[in-house]
């Protein structure tokens, strides 16, 4: 074995004897962010898959130090509609590699053009996405970015391995730090109209605010909740009581905005 994937190796070993010892996420979250460093990334990023009709990436993270300038810009430009990355994440249980100079003909040449000067202007040209399940077999991922070269076979398994654990052990953590927290008044608006099929956009609109704010929302709910989607959100809160059987409350605010018989 080479001398350098050696000692990743002795790395993520005594990683995946920490695990079973960390009490919170904020605890399992500086451990990726320890491993990213360790193995020459700089950036860390725990997701859940978004939903295919979700426009904006920015709910779909758990946790990541990656810029909020990067991700802000990459939802402003709608990167997340036709991404090859979350594509490939939905359909195969392969780790996922990217690089901006190498990147799929699925997008436009405007589009790749943004997404190269964006990934270096942020130091993020490469990475990878390890595939993960939860307990109940939700799907997410965990990635590492940066300037370093593609991680080799050698490394791409070993984190895998770490991630598969790490990403199962988080749900408990999750639910032990978050099982107190309520939402606010406007989360739950937000949710109600979400159990009505609105998108962000139509939730901006009706509430008098924007897409990205919206989008802040169901972050904020997804953390609190424990959720991997919007569906989710939307199930968890019909078995919690947090909203009213087939969005009550929220068509009777809905009737204040829109005109008489457009609810749908």
């Amino acid at each position: 074995m080479p001398e350098n994937l050696c000692k990743h190796s002795e790395f993520i070993v005594s990683c995946y004897e920490r695990v079973t010892r960390l009490e919170t996420p904020g605890e399992l979250f500086s451990l990726l962010k320890e491993t990213a460093t360790a193995l020459g990334f700089t950036n860390y990023a725990v997701v859940f898959l978004p939903d295919r009709q979700d426009r904006q990436i920015r709910s779909a993270f758990v946790a990541t130090n990656v810029s909020s300038d990067l991700v802000a810009e990459y939802d402003r430009h709608r990167l997340l509609e036709n991404s090859p990355v979350m594509s490939a994440l939905r359909t195969d249980r392969k780790p996922v590699e990217y690089d901006v100079e190498h990147l799929p003909l699925q997008r436009s040449e405007e589009q790749t053009a943004v997404i190269r000067e964006l990934f270096i202007r942020h130091k993020v040209p490469r990475g990878v996405f390890l595939p993960c399940y939860d307990h109940v077999g939700r799907k997410g991922a965990i990635a590492f970015m940066g300037e370093r070269p593609l991680p080799t076979s050698g490394e791409t398994a070993m984190l895998h391995l770490l991630c598969h654990y790490a990403f199962g052990h988080l749900h408990l953590l999750l639910s032990a730090s978050q099982r107190t927290k309520e939402l606010t008044p406007r989360e739950i608006e937000c949710v109600e109209l979400a159990a009505l099929g609105k998108t962000n956009l139509e939730c901006g609109l009706i509430l008098g605010v924007s897409e990205t704010t919206i989008a802040g929302y169901f972050s904020s709910v997804s953390r609190k909740l424990n959720a991997a989607n919007k569906t989710h959100i939307v199930a968890l809160a019909y078995e919690r009581g947090l909203i009213a059987p087939k969005g009550k409350e929220a068509k009777a605010r809905l009737k204040a905005h829109l005109p008489e018989g457009n609810l749908t």
